[in-house]
């Protein structure tokens, strides 16, 4: 996922047929040929890309939106040549604004975005198990209140920093009513390394904050297991009610 696809910038390159103003500057509708065989087609203003256009690059990629002065500003649709598709807000050839991105793999991330980073509140669909992230995200990840929810019936709550959790979660199952609270601790620490701490925000955390995130007062399940909860990235799975969760590796392609 990147933003270097490079469009060229120099004014009155290429192969030009299109209006001028009075100037002789490229102003309406036109289109041009790069050196480079990039093409433009769309509208102009005193020489440079504004308004509505297509770019193509040779080497594979298209764009289709909003231009101001030469560059990629507003809405607009970009087809990356890895396949990956970026549908909603630029600002000076960034992703920046809401918008929709679908990656090469099938995932999909509908949300903020901040100079070509997911950040701010996003949700992101994985597409090879169904998982839904719905939360936070800082400089591309998760990190914040997330709402972890997996195509079996589990809800994950709790708090994300830099893509790990850590610090006040709950599991809960959504057909047995099962709840499972705890903390999550980094353990791949180095020898000699100390703990990392919670930070402010885990702090105020409060319970009460994960339940009306997970489901109404109402609805909330009345059977409770408390466990120690390692950080390994992981989903669950319990056999019986009140039989002890075993943990397996699994995340999430960012």
């Amino acid at each position: 996922m990147t933003d270097n696809l490079e469009e060229e910038d120099g004014l009155n390159i290429g192969t030009y047929v299109g209006e001028r103003n009075d100037a002789g500057e490229r102003s309406g509708l036109g289109f041009n040929t790069y050196p480079n065989g990039d093409t433009y087609v769309g509208m102009y203003l005193n020489g440079m890309r504004n308004g509505k256009g297509l770019y193509t690059w040779k080497k594979g990629g298209l764009y289709e939106g909003e231009y101001v002065n030469h560059k990629r500003n507003g809405f607009g649709i970009l087809h990356y040549p890895d396949g990956a598709v970026y549908e909603g807000l630029w600002e000076n050839n960034w992703r920046n604004g809401v918008g929709t991105y679908t990656y090469p793999n099938g995932d999909v991330y509908e949300g903020e975005w901040q100079w070509g980073r997911r950040h701010g509140h996003g949700i992101y669909k994985v597409k090879k198990d169904g998982s839904i992230f719905d939360g936070e995200f800082r400089r591309g990840r998760r990190h914040g209140i997330v709402k972890w929810i997996l195509p079996n019936g589990y809800v994950f709550v709790g708090v994300f920093q830099n893509d790990q959790q850590l610090g006040r979660g709950k599991w809960v199952s959504t057909a047995s009513g099962l709840a499972v609270h705890g903390e999550y601790a980094r353990i791949d620490k180095e020898e000699g390394e100390g703990e990392e701490g919670p930070t402010e925000e885990e702090e105020q955390i409060e319970e009460e904050d994960l339940d009306e995130l997970i489901e109404p007062e109402e609805q909330r399940p009345t059977k409770v297991a408390t466990v120690w909860m390692p950080d390994f990235g992981i989903h669950h799975d319990f056999d019986e009610l009140n039989t002890t969760p075993s943990w397996h590796l699994h995340g999430a392609e960012e």
